[in-house]
């Protein structure tokens, strides 16, 4: 109840404001009944910009008169809410109030010289004393403090501005640790292709699909832009110098490019890899920083994976630090939970997403920025940026209308301030990590940063200790479950560009030296996964087209010579295959022979070793069995049968011959024969010969009596004939 009551004050506010035309503070005056103000009121320094106790305050600000009327007896008052806001809910409330509503207390005025014509604008300095300022000394009373700026003419208000006073009564407080991570990405990256009639190639419509070579490219033009004094490149580094704390997030593809373009892009280079990466926390972006959530929604995050083998294979000097290659960036949008199922597929410590996302579930508590999530392939660590501190830096006026540099830092130091009040035995670790195309206004940010590394209550800390810390455990809503988007590249182009790399590697496995037929193709299949192309489809579609055609006419360089019709007389006979090998190194191949038809088959597959630039003669096998036309395709293929060259046609007509023939069908006949000779015999039983001969012996044992002579009768059953040895040839 007492904290209620506290708060009250600070939301509705006195319904007083301040009048007269004396430096003195007066009576108040009724604000007027609507929310729109003639006079602008533009805050250009709260000094300090954290209060001590015994420090006068000092508001200097600009005032313009956009109304019809000229102000008379302008007045300017500053007010002050004495009662802290206890959560960051309650400081956005302060802010969202309308100008005519309740502003605080005043403490100090002046008035202004001159009245204020229609368009004049004039500048404005109110010192509050020390003595004036009200607030409790007490070492637990520091936080933020609702501050205003308010212009009356006579007896009622005509502009005001709100921002935040911070004050610190104690040097001895919690700190909460602060991150900030910059994404530095280029244009997006295209594929220059070369012959020998045109060395460069610098636009989409520019690039030939008859190409000899590939290569990664950007528009110069565009780099040139991006990286000259007014450019987003380098309002980047004019905003990251001095502050070593701040990370990079960097696109290899961007160094390169710089590395090797314009003067402009060179002098970048140059600053960035030898002043402003050493020294801080870099992390290596996969090679053209590509769409995550694309490559998991198409199910291929070997393309990723491609990319950070890319960048990981980057020179060090190209940095002029060695970068980690661990940390991934979601797309601004369509991340999803299978985008971080992609991320923990390939190993990837950290993922960054969007503020927009895993958002805490009780507002009412700051959530630290690091936290996990299940997926599909196993726990994946998430690196959530603060949604205010982020818009704060990057977009002060989406936070609060009007704002300006000095109560844009204001805000920031009141919102850190009440996040580290919020629970200071657990003080949680914050993360500004603006988007890709972030273009910033330099004396903004600057000053953002310089109060992050110099509030007490704030401890600038690198990136790599946010990846190390623990998760904080606050409840988030979860990721969706599928979040496409018509900007990501579609399912249907991610595989062409995977189904050309794969067909690629297929091809490069026959040659000793694979590298030298893969150079620059995983570069052309991974530029078009780009995140910068979501901003032109139609010329993302182009290069994907011409990213798999320059690829597969580099898939060329092993054939067959041409084969004539042929006639195959015999069961047994060959065909000679002439295999070329054009490339520029020794391959490996299987010769192949496919008939048509079953009358004809190929024994075996050969393989042969050509040397670059000659050829081999392969025989090969064949075997017929029926007299046939057959149409027979001969081919090169992989150890593991992947075709890697024009397939040739010939036809052959199969008529065996008739010895041939006749031979199988003499055998076949023989060893029918000979069967039904055997079964023959077994169903006749006994032989004449074997049957005499075992009478004989039957009689010579006495067990049977002899045979009975011709015309007589059979011996008497029990008596023993007598033998009559066989007459001499003499008798005979």
């Amino acid at each position: 109840m007492l904290a209620t009551l506290l708060a009250l004050p600070f939301v509705v506010g006195p319904l007083v404001a301040p009048a007269g035309a004396t430096t003195s503070v007066g009576s108040s005056a009724t604000a007027t009944g609507t929310d729109t103000m003639p006079v602008t009121v533009q805050i250009s320094e709260v000094s300090p910009a954290v209060l001590r106790p015994g420090q006068d305050l000092v508001v200097r600000a600009t005032v313009r008169n956009d109304g019809d009327t000229t102000i008379e007896h302008p007045r300017a008052t500053v007010l002050l809410n004495r009662f802290r806001p206890s959560t960051r809910a309650e400081l956005q409330a302060w802010t969202d109030l309308a100008p005519t509503a309740a502003a605080g207390r005043p403490t100090a005025q002046v008035t202004l010289t001159e009245p204020l014509a229609p368009g004049a604008t004039a500048p404005v300095e109110v010192t509050v004393p020390a003595a004036a300022i009200g607030l409790l000394e007490y070492a637990d009373s520091w936080g933020p403090r609702g501050l205003s700026l308010e212009i009356g003419d006579g007896g009622r208000r005509v502009g005001l501005q709100r921002t935040f006073l911070l004050w610190l009564t104690a040097e001895d407080v919690a700190q909460t640790r602060v991150s900030v991570l910059f994404p530095v990405v280029g244009p997006a990256t295209s594929v220059t292709t070369t012959t020998e009639d045109e060395s460069t190639a610098t636009s989409d419509e520019d690039v030939p699909v008859d190409a000899d070579a590939t290569a990664p490219t950007v528009d110069e033009s565009a780099l040139e832009s991006l990286t000259s004094p007014e450019g987003r490149l380098a309002d980047l580094l004019a905003v990251t110098r001095g502050h070593p704390s701040v990370a990079w997030a960097v696109d290899p593809a961007l160094l390169e490019e710089a590395e090797a373009g314009g003067p402009h892009a060179r002098t970048w280079f140059d600053e960035v890899t030898t002043r402003t990466l050493p020294g801080r926390d870099v992390f290596a972006l996969p090679w053209s920083d590509p769409d995550l959530a694309a490559a998991a929604h198409a199910g291929h995050a070997d393309l990723v994976g491609v990319a950070r083998d890319l960048s990981a294979a980057t020179p060090d000097d190209t940095f002029g630090v060695t970068p980690r290659t661990d940390l991934l960036w979601a797309p601004p949008t369509g991340t999803d939970s299978s985008t971080a199922a992609l991320a923990a597929t390939l190993g990837v410590g950290t993922l960054v997403v969007g503020s927009d996302l895993l958002v805490p579930t009780d507002l009412r508590v700051t959530a630290g920025s690091r936290t996990s999530v299940d997926t599909s392939a196993g726990t994946q660590d998430v690196l959530v940026p603060d949604a205010t501190l982020d818009a704060l830096l990057t977009d002060p006026t989406s936070v609060e209308p009007g704002a300006t540099t000095a109560t844009t830092v204001q805000r920031v130091l009141a919102e850190t301030a009440v996040a580290t009040r919020e629970d200071a035995a657990n003080v949680q670790h914050l993360l500004l990590a603006p988007a890709r195309d972030w273009d910033p206004d330099v004396p903004t940010a600057t000053a953002v940063l310089d109060a992050l590394e110099s509030a007490p209550w704030l401890q600038a800390t690198p990136v790599s200790t946010l990846i190390g810390s623990s998760d904080t455990g606050a409840d988030r809503s979860p990721l969706p479950t599928t979040a496409r988007t018509e900007q990501e590249l579609s399912a249907a182009e991610v595989n062409a560009l995977a189904t050309a790399r794969a067909d690629a590697q297929a091809f490069a496995s026959v040659s000793d030296d694979p590298t030298s037929l893969l150079t620059g193709v995983d570069e052309s299949l991974v530029a078009p996964l780009a995140v910068a192309w979501r901003d032109d489809p139609a010329g993302r579609a182009a290069l994907v087209q011409q990213a798999v055609a320059g690829t597969q006419e580099r898939l060329a360089g092993l054939s067959i010579a041409p084969l004539s019709n042929t006639n195959v007389v015999s069961t047994h006979s060959d065909v000679r295959v002439v295999v070329r090998n054009d490339l520029a190194t020794a391959a490996t191949v299987t010769v192949e022979l496919r008939p048509a038809k079953a009358c004809l088959t190929a024994d075996d597959s050969p393989t042969v070793t050509v040397a670059a630039g000659a050829q081999e003669t392969v025989p090969v096998a064949l075997t017929a069995t029926a007299n046939c036309e057959v149409r027979v395709d001969a081919l090169l293929t992989t150890a593991t049968g992947h075709v890697v060259s024009p397939t040739v046609e010939f036809t052959a007509r199969v008529s065996p011959t008739i010895e041939g023939v006749g031979t199988v069908v003499v055998g076949i006949l023989l060893a029918v024969g000979l069967v039904l000779g055997i079964v023959r015999t077994v169903r006749r039983g006994q032989s004449a010969r074997r049957g005499a001969r075992t009478e004989a012996e039957a009689i010579a044992t006495g067990e049977v009596a002899s045979v009975g002579v011709l015309g007589g009768g059979a011996p008497a059953t029990g008596t023993t004939a007598a033998v009559r040895p066989a007459p001499t040839e003499e008798k005979r």
